[in-house]
């Protein structure tokens, strides 16, 4: 749904940067900024920055995954609510505090996980 009504309200809540260790000379900018619309409440509005060296497309997370680059490669809009408050923290952890929160997994494949569901939620 892409909404049409004018935004009341906007408030950055996170900027950050994640280095990609698995790509080397692969990082991306994260900035959420929450938007409140009168009729539709909250949403978050996830903008994604990447740099990496466009001459070794492979050194992407997101090589092999078509859908993700061409649909949100710059990034979503989420309906807020505790389900998606949990999935933007995650998103915006440091890869030391979220790596307490994987498991058996790396960081670098939690937060792919992570963008992958955002993108499927994507409103």
């Amino acid at each position: 749904m892409v909404i049409k009504m004018k935004c009341l309200k906007e408030t950055l809540l996170h900027s950050t940067t994640v280095y990609w260790k698995q790509y080397i000379t692969c990082s991306l900018n994260i900035t959420v900024t929450l938007q409140l619309y009168e009729k539709y409440g909250e949403y978050y509005d996830i903008k994604y920055k990447w740099d990496y060296d466009l001459s070794d497309p492979q050194n992407h997370p997101f090589y092999y995954d078509m859908n993700f680059l061409i649909d949100h490669y710059d990034g979503d809009r989420l309906f807020r609510n505790r389900i998606s408050d949990a999935l933007v923290t995650g998103l915006v952890m440091d890869d030391a505090e979220l790596e307490k929160e994987t498991g058996s997994i790396t960081a670098e494949e939690y937060r792919i996980s992570i963008m992958k569901s955002v993108a499927e939620l994507d409103d």
